[in-house]
Order: C-alpha cells, then structure tokens, then sequence
C-alpha cells in the first residue's frame, strides 16, 4: 500500500472489518518499506499513529551509549522518537522503528529495530529499568520526560 494512498483514508477505514490471513506492507515514496509482511490488521491500526512525514529526517545517535548516570539529560532528548518511523539502516530501503535498550547496568542506547512490537517491547523494558535507576534526587521535569514517555508507550499496547 503506498502511504500518500493510505494516509489520505486512514481515518474512513471500518474498525469492525476482519482482515483475517492478509498481510502487506506500507511503501513510503515509492522506496523505502514499513511494516513488511505484518498483518493488514495492525498495518491499519497503526497507519493514524504512524509519523511517516518524519521518519526519513528522524535523526538518532546510532553506536552512541548513554550511561544513566552521567548521560541523562542527553538521552532524554530522544523520548519523543521511541517506537516511531526511522530508517532502519543508512542507506537502507527499509523503515524500521526507534527503540530503545539496555543491558541492565545503567548502560542505554538507540538502534533501529523492523518490528514494531519489538521496538515497542524492548522500550518499555528499558524505561522501567530507566525508571528504577533514577535516584530521588534526579530533577523532577526528567522524571517527568521518562514518565510521560513510558504512559505513552504502554497506552500502545493496549490499542
């Protein structure tokens, strides 16, 4: 499905229709693929959602590792960008999706993933060990930016 095609009546289409054993992709200026080989269902679900117009120029600090201690407030700049379009790879014809990871020792970092639910998974994993790791005396409008990122992460499970 070409995005300019389906953006323009993602809001017409019918939440009761069943698209049961169909699968497809979103291509997005006749290049790059989003979504390819998931359900048509959850390529319909998310396409309202999905920030596209963004996704070529979202820049991300790839092989950059933050450490929570020390690198707080710039990875925080990026929370806004979780779970949302960019390009998997530079140079790729793929678009993937921002998440976020850790290894648990207060190490964190950005990378591209395909899939939306890992993406989705492994940032909400990571913000409750973010969550767990800031101390009482951690500046009150950063508690907030993870917060907030981690409730508008979880509200997409439920969708």
């Amino acid at each position: 499905m070409p995005w300019d095609q389906l953006a323009a009546i993602q809001n017409s289409i019918p939440s009761e229709i069943i698209y049961k054993g169909l699968k497809g992709a979103i291509v997005f200026n006749h290049v790059y693929t989003v979504l390819a080989g998931e359900k048509l269902e959850l390529i319909l679900s998310l396409a309202p959602a999905l920030d596209m117009d963004n996704a070529l120029s979202r820049d991300w600090p790839r092989k950059q590792n933050f450490f929570a201690a020390t690198d707080l407030a710039s990875l925080l700049e990026h929370m806004d960008s979780l779970v949302k379009p960019a390009l998997w790879k530079k140079n790729s014809k793929e678009i993937g999706f921002l998440a976020l990871f850790t290894d648990g020792e207060g190490n964190y970092w950005l990378r591209c993933s395909r899939g939306y639910f890992t993406s989705l998974n492994e940032s909400l994993a990571s913000l409750e060990a973010l969550i767990e790791e800031l101390d009482d005396d951690i500046d009150l409008g950063m508690k907030h930016i993870v917060n907030t990122t981690y409730r508008r992460l979880s509200e997409q499970v439920f969708k």
